[in-house]
């Protein structure tokens, strides 16, 4: 009982658990990787996010709903959006007519086309292969496949979302 008090203890004094530092350096790396990836584009991860999401909403979406999808604040998704629009991603329709807040929007050609670029990266296992090769292989020797790895460190990554109370939508419920 005191070691368990001790522990908890330490993380709540010590600036940083290592889990939490590693856990912030993998993010950072994989934000990193998938900035190259995406630059290829004309689109951040961030843009790609919101692409997504739009598709996922049938090409169309009210900004509210994809803020809830990604998890972000509102006004994020909303100066996202208008950037996009300059970039010839998005267009924006006509407002709600019975609540002005809402705005809704679209997706261009364009923004159609870079999404689908990106996601073929994604689906012919482009992807898969290099985080395996950048995750796993520097780690480990074993032979386990690409799949099974991500798959493993999506359900880790799921599970801390949930506990922490995330409440974004985009993957479905965590």
């Amino acid at each position: 009982m005191f070691r368990e008090f001790v522990a908890r203890l330490l993380l709540v004094v010590s600036p940083m658990h290592e889990v939490a530092f590693a856990l912030k350096r993998a993010h950072w790396r994989c934000h990193r990787f998938l900035r190259i990836l995406t630059a290829r584009h004309g689109l951040t991860p961030a843009r790609f996010d919101v692409l997504l999401a739009a598709h996922r909403l049938k090409g169309s979406a009210y900004q509210a709903r994809i803020a809830r999808m990604l998890g972000v604040a509102r006004s994020t998704v909303c100066k996202m959006m208008r950037s996009m629009e300059a970039l010839g991603l998005l267009v924006r329709l006509d407002r709600n007519v019975f609540d002005r807040r809402y705005r809704r929007w679209r997706l261009t050609e364009r923004g159609k086309e870079c999404y689908a670029k990106v996601l073929k990266m994604v689906q012919d296992g482009t992807v898969a292969r290099i985080l395996y090769q950048w995750i796993w292989i520097r780690e480990r020797s074993d032979a386990v496949s690409a799949e099974g790895v991500l798959d493993d460190a999506t359900t880790y990554a799921r599970r801390m979302s949930r506990a922490w109370g995330d409440r974004a939508t985009l993957y479905g419920a965590s």
